[in-house]
C-alpha cells in the first residue's frame, strides 16, 4: 500500500466482519495518515473499526436514488450544495446514535440513516452511498475531491 497515495475500500457483499483484513488496511491508513475512503462496505468497516455498531435495516434499498443532507465543509464535499442525490445499495447501516467520538457525521438521509462520516483528526472518510453509481449525480466531484486531498 505504500506505493499508493490514497486508498479506497470499495463496496462488496456481506459485512465487514467477513473481511478481517479490512481492519489492517484501516489501521495502516490511520497510523500513516494516508487518505482513506470507504464506500458502502468500506464505510461500515471504518465505522466498526473505530467502535461503531452495524445494524441490519428493516427495508433493503438497492438501486434507490435519495436526496441526502451533507456537510459541504468536509473536504470530500467541497464545491457541492448542502443536499445531493445519491445512489443507495445497502441492507446494513451504522447506528448513528452511538457513533464513536473520533468520527464526525457529514451526511444523513431523511430517515436518519448515516450516509457519511469523516475522522476528526485523520484523512479518513466513509460514505454509505455509491459515488460510482449513475444514480449519484455529483459522484465524480466527490471522487475528485478525495483524490485531491493532500495535494
Amino acid at each position: 500500500m505504500e506505493d499508493y497515495s490514497h486508498i479506497i475500500i470499495s463496496p462488496g457483499p456481506m459485512t465487514p466482519s467477513d473481511f478481517p483484513e479490512l481492519r489492517d488496511v484501516i489501521s495502516y491508513c490511520e497510523k500513516l495518515d494516508k487518505p482513506l475512503l470507504g464506500i458502502c462496505l468500506g464505510h461500515q468497516a471504518i465505522c466498526e473499526y473505530f467502535g461503531g455498531r452495524l445494524v441490519q435495516m428493516d427495508t433493503i434499498v438497492h438501486g434507490h436514488r435519495e436526496r441526502i443532507a451533507i456537510d459541504n465543509r468536509s473536504s470530500i464535499y467541497r464545491y457541492l450544495p448542502d443536499r445531493i442525490e445519491v445512489g443507495l445499495y445497502h441492507s446494513w447501516k451504522i447506528d448513528h446514535l452511538n457513533l464513536p467520538d473520533e468520527l464526525a457525521v457529514t451526511g444523513m438521509s431523511r430517515e436518519d440513516c448515516l450516509m457519511s462520516v469523516q475522522h476528526k483528526n485523520k484523512q479518513i472518510f466513509g460514505i454509505q452511498f455509491h459515488p460510482e453509481s449513475f444514480l449519484t449525480a455529483k459522484g465524480r466531484q466527490i471522487l475528485e475531491n478525495f483524490v485531491n486531498i493532500g495535494k
